[in-house]
């Protein structure tokens, strides 16, 4: 999952895993439903029932946040970008009931 396309990744985890004889199974979301999927602990990559989550945070989108920032508050990218990461992984534990 990713906060950009990820069909290209998720096709080459898929593929690795056939050319490694994994029995691996990849959920990908739709573009732009990262926030949705990973803080509502109803949605379909909970149901989905995945051992792992791999998330993607490309490069690109951190730098549009950074631009859309206002300039005081920039210095703190790195803080809510983690802040963001810990929402996710607490939600995640917290559905998977310590699985995680």
């Amino acid at each position: 999952m990713g906060n950009c396309a990820t069909q290209l990744l998720s096709q080459a985890v898929e593929g690795y895993a056939k050319l490694s004889n994994l029995n691996l199974r990849v959920y990908d979301t739709d573009y732009g439903q990262l926030n949705e999927q990973l803080l509502d602990p109803s949605s379909e990559v909970y149901s989905f029932n995945a051992g792992i989550i791999l998330l993607w945070l490309c490069t690109e989108k951190i730098y549009e946040n950074y631009l859309d920032m206002p300039l005081p508050s920039r210095s703190s990218l790195a803080d809510y970008c983690i802040q963001k990461i810990k929402r996710y992984y607490r939600t995640a534990d917290k559905t998977y009931a310590g699985v995680l």
